[in-house]
């Protein structure tokens, strides 16, 4: 069992008696679906269906929570506001209500054990204890995320002092790998609108219900989903050759002769040295003969991986 910080992130919290019904109609995911031990994860779109932001959304102590990439929270809130002033509902920054860590492998640690009453045994579910939240995130690897509500309070700062202190802390690094491996795609400032959610793999990877009424942007994303073709997608893959941080990844239609540019996401090195990374590439990536590789030389090339929720 090992630990990550990952206190570098956003947090919205939106409440009244209205904010469940307020977020079914502004976001991807089906807020039914939301309980106190059910989180979800779900994207917010423009009118045009391009992605706003990505987030986990979890209920707790009857206030609903949007966890977001660092950063995003002042371009979401103000998003969610514009239509919040016909509902019964609020919103507000609460990034430093929380504290957050990630744990990576086994939960063999004895004070968590003696803390959960049970560990959640699916991907979104919750556990409960007190000021802190035991949540299962995807990954190829078992992952949770321990989150600690009303950090100035002694005894719970004295929880997760207890795990820093006597668990292997180690880098974000090995989240973020963990991140690519499971395909896992998170919108920062600088990818906000820029993307249809085919291209970050929402479609498939469970962040958009297709069974859920209408919200900003559905009717586009519907459309793309069951009528269009996908020109671009999300891809993981491997260089064992680039010795050099990737900056750019680019796809060489061997047929045509022709060079497409790609978009890097997130890229980490693997516990052999080699390059882990996460790109939006345009779909003939699996044409036979197209190459991929790294910044600018085709002496580092990279190997596509599959990813775990893509099925034939």
């Amino acid at each position: 069992m090992q630990i990550v910080d990952l206190n570098n992130f956003d947090l919205i919290a939106i409440e009244g008696i209205e904010a469940k019904k307020f977020l079914q109609g502004q976001i991807t995911c089906d807020v039914d679906k939301l309980t106190p031990s059910h989180s979800l994860e779900g994207a917010i779109c423009n009118i045009k269906g391009r992605v706003i932001a990505d987030f986990r959304l979890l209920e707790f102590q009857d206030i609903c929570y949007l966890q977001l990439a660092a950063d995003m929270a002042n371009i979401v809130k103000p998003v969610l506001d514009k239509y919040m002033v016909f509902s019964r509902a609020e919103s507000s920054i609460a990034s430093n209500q929380f504290k957050r860590i990630g744990i990576l492998g086994e939960l063999n640690s004895t004070r968590i054990k003696t803390s959960f009453e049970q560990f959640p045994d699916e991907e979104g579910k919750m556990s409960v204890s007190g000021n802190t939240i035991l949540i299962k995130v995807p990954g190829l690897i078992p992952r949770h995320e321990l989150w600690q509500f009303n950090p100035e309070a002694t005894d719970q700062d004295g929880f997760l002092n207890n795990l820093l202190d006597n668990e292997e802390t180690i880098s974000s690094n090995h989240w973020d790998l963990e991140d690519i491996r499971a395909g896992l795609a998170h919108v920062t400032p600088a990818l906000a609108e820029q993307h249809l959610p085919e291209a970050l793999n929402y479609d498939i990877s469970g962040v958009i219900s297709f069974t859920k009424g209408c919200y900003t942007g559905q009717e586009i994303v519907a459309r793309m989903h069951y009528r269009g073709t996908a020109k671009k997608r999300l891809f993981c893959g491997i260089s064992a050759e680039s010795a050099e941080q990737p900056e750019t990844i680019d796809v060489l239609v061997t047929e045509k002769q022709t060079t497409l540019p790609g978009e890097l996401l997130n890229s980490a090195r693997d516990e052999n040295g080699k390059w882990l990374v996460l790109a939006v590439l345009p779909t003939v990536t699996e044409d036979p003969g197209a190459r991929i590789y790294l910044n600018g030389n085709p002496d580092s090339p990279v190997e596509l991986l599959s990813l775990p929720y893509v099925t034939d």
